[in-house]
């Protein structure tokens, strides 16, 4: 499934329209494929999922879902300071205003432990698929809510240059020691309107608090779990 999804990736036109457009993600809520919940779980469709090592702890689940019949798991990885996550690309114009949320629920038997977090971001690309920059988003931690769904937003406006963007959501071990599971669902996405005079910057890689995690879209997927 992996390789799936980033020939998926590599296909998406790397021009965007001058006009205004109603962009949309892809499996947001996590539908596809079918949980499987004797058997490890598997990736889910049209996302691309990466970790800092191979054995990525991402799939969809049955275990939790705050509508439909499923949603994400990200799993803690085993190592400290590693991380696991999965990233969707889409086409973007200069100065358009672009806004992602999703909706995160802790495990209770597994809650986030120490300093694990979790973290939305945009990355922002050119025609050649260079990154110009990043928009970080929330984060969570070991606060996450165990019993009700929590909604996390990130927004900004592509910048001069870019011709795609890229929402990208990471679980953090830090010193967790591959404690902490958390659960995804109801992605929404929204935006194309042209804000006026420059773009509006987010808080961008100077914003960095952490290791900087490399672009997922640059990372070999790695085998699925």
């Amino acid at each position: 499934m992996g390789i799936i999804a980033c020939l998926w990736l590599a296909a998406l036109p790397v021009g965007a329209q001058e006009s205004a457009f109603a962009p949309s993600l892809q499996n947001p809520s996590f539908e596809t494929p079918a949980s499987l919940e004797d058997t490890n779980a598997a990736p889910p469709e049209i996302w691309h999922y990466f970790s800092s090592k191979p054995g990525a702890r991402v799939g969809v689940t049955a275990s939790a879902k705050r509508s439909g019949g499923q949603s994400l798991t990200l799993k803690a990885p085993p190592r400290d300071n590693e991380f696991v996550g999965v990233a969707q690309s889409f086409p973007v114009s200069p100065g358009y205003h672009y806004v992602f949320a999703a909706h995160v629920i802790g495990d209770a038997p597994d809650r986030l432990v120490g300093e694990a977090f979790g973290q939305m971001h945009f990355e922002w690309r050119d025609a050649q698929g260079k990154e110009i920059t990043r928009t970080w988003g929330p984060t969570w931690n070991a606060q996450l809510p165990t019993r009700r769904w929590e909604r996390f937003m990130v927004e900004g406006d592509a910048p001069d240059g870019a011709v795609s963007g890229i929402v990208v959501m990471t679980l953090h071990s830090k010193n967790s020691g591959g404690r902490g599971t958390v659960y995804i669902d109801d992605c929404e996405f929204g935006g194309g309107l042209r804000v006026s005079g420059s773009p509006r910057r987010g808080p961008t890689n100077s914003a960095d608090r952490i290791r900087r995690p490399p672009s997922p879209l640059r990372q070999k997927t790695p085998p699925g779990p």
